[in-house]
């Protein structure tokens, strides 16, 4: 199940299948972040998780004026959490 699958399921059914994955620490954790740990545990079923580097998020891209963005975790105004994004990657 990709992260779009898993972005329209409830809070409670992704509780579900991280109960079922055995995901720890799963009852205090937000949706974003109970489907990261649900991606990253499909990845790494596949043996392509973390080998790879790669990292899912998501939110709402914030694009600057001079071709760079953030990708906002919570809202558009400015975060602990936000994630630089070169003006390349968008």
């Amino acid at each position: 199940m990709n992260a779009s699958e898993l972005e329209s399921k409830t809070r409670d059914e992704l509780l579900e299948l991280a109960k079922q994955q055995g995901v720890e620490g799963r009852k205090g954790m937000k949706k974003s972040e109970l489907i990261q740990r649900l991606t990253q545990g499909h990845g790494d079923q596949q043996g392509n998780g973390d080998q790879q580097g790669n990292i899912v998020l998501s939110g709402i891209l914030d694009i600057m004026d001079d071709g760079y963005g953030f990708l906002r975790q919570e809202s558009l105004l400015p975060g602990a959490d936000d994630v630089y994004i070169s003006h390349s990657q968008i």
